[in-house]
């Protein structure tokens, strides 16, 4: 997601909770006489203060300079963060970095603010609650996915499982997650089969790829994904240094209408794609591409069937066609290409 899709969304969710009306409401009460008390215009003036911060916490995140932008927004989030009250702000407030931490995989900074956006939820009136429902479930969806990322899916599984008995007051949260719980779930079962209306690097009358014929990386990526370009060179490294000792990778795009911002027919954006991965990044292991179901179901089957929900995110398949880790993310620190490279050295080693 780009950032100023995240900007728009933070402002379409601040709206959607109805929290500029929950602010205003206890911001201004009245004496008995009708006036309004002292106290109660300091409270209303926290709350503008607290919304001018939170529309500059967004502007910063514009800023083409990444470093800068976060150093930017977090000082803003920190004066927002040392005012009394305004809880639903600082929540929009957290919710909003968390969506570029997410977006930009900076996993050390993940974790902190998900607990914190955790812990201002638990403060909002409990009649309030429920409106943060995406909000709360995309928290526990990071910690878990930090878990997923160590290599302990059971760890993930746990951390959803326990948000609805941690918010009672949302019953949302529990259909809201099951989707993640089922993804890592996945995890010591086999692998479904890769469907691909077009091949890229294999015959297209082939059958579906055998999980059986040695250790699979299965990877989910876009042309447009720069965490995905980032692991690019790890993949080649990984293909070149195992591909003699069983390693198999496949990659799984999906058709989008458009290349780069150019309107495509399938046939171009499969001459575009082709021209993406197997010249210009050297890649010579299968690429299924799929086109939208339909018109109404936009999720290629794969992304439906591996319950994708991030670029790259990537299936480490063992000898026995048996899922043994679901990654998520490209972190700029080093943590996924340890995590993908432990794994599937372990895998290998075993006869």
């Amino acid at each position: 997601m780009s950032v100023s899709s995240l900007v728009m969304t933070s402002r379409l969710l601040a709206v959607s909770l109805g929290w500029g009306a929950m602010v205003s409401v206890p911001a201004i009460t009245q004496s008995s006489t009708g006036a309004v008390s002292a106290d109660s215009s300091a409270v209303h003036a926290d709350s503008v203060r607290a919304s001018a911060l939170l529309a500059t916490l967004r502007l910063a995140l514009q800023g083409a300079d990444r470093t800068a932008a976060v150093a930017a927004a977090e000082h803003d989030l920190a004066r927002l963060d040392s005012m009394p009250g305004v809880i639903p702000q600082k929540l929009v407030g957290h919710n909003v970095l968390q969506g570029y931490y997410s977006n930009f995989d900076i996993d050390d900074k993940l974790g902190a603010n998900a607990r914190t956006m955790i812990a201002l939820a638990k403060q909002l009136p409990v009649s309030v609650q429920p409106r943060a429902t995406r909000i709360v479930s995309e928290a526990y969806r990071n910690l878990a996915s930090l878990q997923a990322n160590e290599l302990h899916p059971d760890s993930a599984i746990a951390v959803l499982q326990a948000a609805p008995a941690a918010f009672p007051t949302i019953p949302a949260l529990k259909d809201e997650l099951a989707p993640d719980i089922t993804r890592y779930q996945m995890v010591g079962h086999k692998a479904p089969p890769v469907y691909a209306d077009y091949w890229l690097n294999r015959d297209s009358t082939s059958p579906p790829v055998s999980w059986t014929n040695g250790v699979s990386v299965l990877v989910f990526t876009a042309n447009w994904c720069h965490s995905c370009r980032d692991s690019y060179p790890t993949l080649t490294k990984l293909s070149a240094d195992h591909a003699s000792h069983g390693l198999h990778m496949v990659l799984a795009v999906s058709l989008d209408g458009q290349f780069e911002g150019t309107t495509m027919t399938p046939d171009q954006e499969v001459a575009a794609n082709r021209k993406y991965y197997v010249e210009h990044h050297g890649f010579t292991y299968p690429i299924a591409i799929q086109q939208p179901q339909s018109s109404a179901t936009t999720t290629p089957r794969n992304d439906q069937t591996f319950l994708v929900a991030a670029f790259p995110q990537f299936i480490v398949i063992d000898r026995t066609g048996t899922i043994r880790a679901v990654l998520l993310g490209w972190d700029p620190y080093g943590r996924r290409q340890h995590a993908l490279t432990t794994i599937v050295n372990q895998l290998l080693s075993k006869s």
